[in-house]
């Protein structure tokens, strides 16, 4: 993503689990896009997703969010959330699947 303002991208590693101070829109975190998966527990395009998140959130809880393992997990998260689409038992929207998918998309780099 790119920062509206000052035009940076935020393409290191460790700036992919903060934001910009120049967004006026917060960028959602890797962090806060895995809680959102496990949040949304009651989709069924999600089930094997969940699992995968959850441990990526552990590997982040124990400081191992720069390791290849966790790459790899969120590699997983993503081959298993490709049928994710709004739904009627969520109150997760469309946009926020997307941003979703495209902060993990980054983090897996």
């Amino acid at each position: 993503m790119e920062c509206q303002k000052c035009k940076s991208q935020l393409a290191c590693e460790r700036d992919i689990f903060k934001t910009c101070h120049y967004l006026e829109d917060k960028i959602m975190t890797v962090t806060e896009a895995l809680q959102l998966i496990v949040k949304n527990s009651s989709i069924a395009s999600l089930n094997c997703c969940i699992c995968y998140a959850e441990f990526a959130l552990q590997l982040i809880f124990y400081g191992e969010k720069h390791t290849q393992g966790f790459k790899t997990q969120i590699l997983y998260v993503l081959s298993n959330m490709t049928h994710w689409k709004q739904s009627k038992l969520s109150t997760t929207t469309a946009a926020e699947i997307k941003e979703c998918r495209a902060v993990l998309k980054k983090a897996s780099v």
